[in-house]
């Protein structure tokens, strides 16, 4: 779908602006993933952060201005990275943009955090799987998967009905788009688990009056990223 609308400007320009609408609405702000993660422990050590389909890197030139000490590789296909802003000053000093396909192996080794946002309900089991599978062999003792995403709960009431709703919906849309699926909490530590035994669910974060969650992994095994 998306390299379809890829190759029309017009369908393009339409899609970019739906996503804006839907990413900057209520209970969807930015704000929620600024706020409610310890962003300042990886700024007083100096992080790089990895944001993995991060279009024209909205969310890393944010927490760069918030976090002096964070370094960013902002990834997306070539075409977006194309698009993306001229940095001038410390932020282009911090903020690197790289054409890089998600399934393909991660180029950048040793980093801290892998941000994924509004990237897996794009993908089913399979594909999600290969996006993980992708950053095994650049991964750091300890480094972290982060998404940012919905997380559906595992029972029904625990969500107000219009959440519920808008979440359940946008479940719907998924499949018959996508073939894809928004997941619980049980179905991410699944998916980590049948990735690789050592990509470790450490749990997730539901932050009130956002209607997504923070699903983090960590990797626990072999120290990939220094090799």
């Amino acid at each position: 779908m998306f390299v379809t609308f890829g190759k029309s400007p017009l369908r393009a320009k339409r899609m970019s602006g739906a996503m804006a609408s839907l990413t900057g609405g209520e209970g969807y702000e930015l704000s929620y993933l600024l706020d409610n993660y310890d962003w300042a422990s990886l700024n007083a050590s100096k992080a790089t952060i990895v944001d993995v389909g991060g279009s024209i890197g909205f969310v890393c030139i944010d927490l760069a201005k918030r976090y002096p000490d964070l370094k960013f590789v902002v990834q997306d296909l070539p075409k977006t990275i194309d698009s993306a802003p001229k940095l001038e000053g410390d932020l282009a000093q911090r903020i690197t943009f790289q054409a890089h396909d998600f399934f393909s192996p991660q180029p950048v080794k040793n980093a801290d955090v892998y941000l994924f946002r509004w990237i897996f309900h794009n993908h089913s089991d399979k594909y999600a799987s290969k996006i993980l599978s992708a950053l095994i062999p650049s991964m750091k003792k300890g480094a972290r998967v982060l998404i940012n995403d919905h997380c559906l709960r595992d029972g029904f009431g625990e969500e107000s009905m219009w959440d519920e709703k808008i979440i359940r919906t946008m479940d719907l849309v998924m499949l018959t788009l996508l073939n894809a699926t928004e997941r619980s909490e049980r179905q991410y530590k699944t998916l980590f688990e049948n990735t690789h035994k050592d990509l470790k669910f450490a749990g997730v974060k539901r932050i009130e009056g956002c209607r997504m969650s923070i699903v983090e992994a960590v990797w626990e095994g072999e120290d990939y990223g220094g090799a």
